[in-house]
């Protein structure tokens, strides 16, 4: 009796690329993102200067325009959107914003001949090309999957009640380092500086300049981008430390390497007061010992070598204290 074998089923096709969910929803998200903080400009754009309240009112406008941005794109992508998307969003707005500040550059340093516009148009081209293969290379898609599962745009805590000692403390060192960042870079400027100057010359001008960007092909023409930036770009680096932070500490291999860090502290035998104190005195009356010890030969070597009948050192020249007062040779 012969049995018929099971026919091997077919290898398994390995996409090449993106899926279709991920290439569309990176590109909304990010036209999203970015049409966030272009509103957030020209709203805060539309508040007047006059007087320091409104322009601390331009700040905040602009931060909630922008708030608003972020969390209306975090509800078209849905509760669960697709794998990767998070961080193609973050990925293309980064490769998007570098290439118009780029292009920009080229347009404004070089305006003879049109080689400024020549550049300008390789680079957004360049730049377009760089967010297709993005999102359609195994490379790119497995660089938003990686950004993705570490939970960069994200709010998920990784194992919440475990290694929090290490964990605060590393996240009280990012802190300090961004925030003292944000405070340098707003001493440093040029609204700053005027601000003290009017301590002593109440008719100068200290109204923050924005941060407007000019765009290519257009002379002349600008979009505003950021109000009061020598205000709003430090508050923003803190903003965003504070969100570095919060997010570094829940990546899942880095909150793992906090936890058994404190894992392992934690079977560490540490010394008492008491003890410490003993082994301290010990140290020191140590030192004080053998400091005495080596002045001692020292002192008696020094005398030893330097008796007239050895003469290996050099003694006191006679009649030194008649010849120079204090008994002391000039250098």
């Amino acid at each position: 009796m012969s049995t018929a074998a099971a026919e091997p089923a077919p290898p398994a096709f390995a996409p090449s690329g993106a899926s279709p969910s991920l290439l569309v929803g990176s590109l909304l998200g990010a036209v999203v993102v970015l049409a966030g903080f272009v509103a957030a400009g020209l709203a805060a754009a539309a508040v007047p200067e006059s007087t320091s309240y409104l322009e601390v009112a331009r700040i905040c406008v602009y931060l909630l325009v922008v708030g608003a941005g972020v969390a209306v794109g975090g509800f078209l992508a849905g509760r669960n959107p697709a794998p990767g998307v998070s961080g193609g969003v973050i990925l293309t707005v980064s490769i998007v914003i570098a290439t118009a500040f780029l292009a920009s550059a080229f347009a404004a340093n070089f305006k003879d001949g049109g080689i400024g516009s020549i550049l300008s148009g390789v680079t957004l081209a360049a730049g377009g090309f760089g967010v297709f293969r993005l999102l359609t290379t195994q490379t790119g898609t497995g660089w938003c999957m990686a950004l993705d599962e570490h939970g960069w745009a994200s709010f998920n805590t990784h194992k919440r009640t475990q290694g929090l000692l290490v964990r605060r403390c590393t996240m009280v060192g990012i802190l300090i380092l961004g925030v003292t960042g944000a405070v340098a870079f707003w001493d440093a400027s040029p609204f700053t500086a005027a601000a003290k100057s009017a301590l002593t010359d109440p008719n100068a001008s200290i109204t923050p300049p924005p941060l407007n960007y000019p765009l290519p092909f257009l002379d002349g023409k600008t979009l505003p981008l950021v109000p009061v930036a020598d205000l709003a770009i430090p508050a923003v680096i803190a903003l965003l430390t504070v969100w570095l932070a919060w997010r570094a500490v829940n990546v899942p291999m880095f909150g793992d390497f906090l936890i058994a860090t404190e894992a392992e502290m934690n079977k560490v035998s540490w010394t008492t007061r008491k003890q410490i104190v003993k082994d301290t005195i010990v140290v020191l009356v140590f030192l004080l010992l053998l400091t005495s010890f080596l002045f001692a030969i020292d002192a008696f070597w020094s005398w030893l070598l330097s008796l007239k009948f050895i003469g290996v050192l050099p003694g006191k020249p006679e009649g030194i204290d008649a010849a120079t007062p204090g008994g002391k040779l000039p250098w």
